[in-house]
């Protein structure tokens, strides 16, 4: 039995890995015609599952599969190599994913926001609901929480900024800060946007938030 190294794959990129010559040896196979070795992967001693992106060739032991942002950083598998007889040798072995940058991801609560501005009689939009916008009524509302990034778990160098455009009737786009005398206004350095709307902004008012 040959140790194997840690292996390495990379996010949402095809992976495939054969085993080193040597890695399992059975004499019988110089012996016998009908000996034969076969490859699975079980859990570990601790009852960990193998991670389900990773896939056994269970005649040559190739493993292949295809990692996500979800998997990316360190596992490990337990290999075992099983022979006609029912005997086995295992072998643990380390994988290491690197993570690929992905893109942000709205959240269930930007979801909420939007749907507490939809004109529909069937929902009763109150003041009190956090997301509903009526006039000569001030919210404060955090936009950090609309967002989600899966690299902010794996990568600590990795940080949400955020900016806020208001897309005014006449065409025009301003870009809402926390230092201006609009009736919306956002500070990046808490995340927090301001909406104090007066008579003038009843009705549709349009707003772009890009993280």
């Amino acid at each position: 039995l040959t140790g194997i190294g840690e292996i390495e794959a990379t996010q949402d990129k095809d992976f495939i890995y054969r085993l080193p010559e040597g890695t399992f040896l059975d004499r019988d196979l110089e012996q016998t015609s009908t000996e034969k070795i076969t490859y699975s992967l079980i859990s570990r001693i601790d009852g960990s599952e193998p991670p389900n992106w990773v896939n056994i060739d269970e005649n040559d032991g190739t493993l292949r599969g295809r990692p996500d942002r979800y998997s990316v950083g360190n596992s490990s598998l337990v290999l075992r190599a099983t022979d006609s007889e029912g005997l086995y040798a295992e072998q643990e072995v380390s994988i290491k994913v690197h993570n690929i940058n992905d893109e942000p991801t709205q959240t269930e609560e930007m979801e909420r926001f939007l749907s507490a501005q939809v004109i529909d009689e069937q929902v009763d939009i109150t003041p009190e609901n956090k997301y509903g916008i009526f006039n000569g009524i001030e919210k404060e509302i955090d936009i950090s929480q609309w967002f989600d990034d899966a690299d902010l778990g794996v990568d600590n160098k990795e940080e949400l900024t955020f900016e806020v455009f208001l897309l005014e009737n006449s065409g025009n786009t301003i870009q809402v800060r926390d230092n201006n005398d609009e009736w919306i206004q956002y500070n990046n350095n808490d995340n927090i946007l301001r909406i104090n709307a007066g008579d003038e902004q009843i009705g549709r008012q349009y707003i772009k938030v890009i993280a």
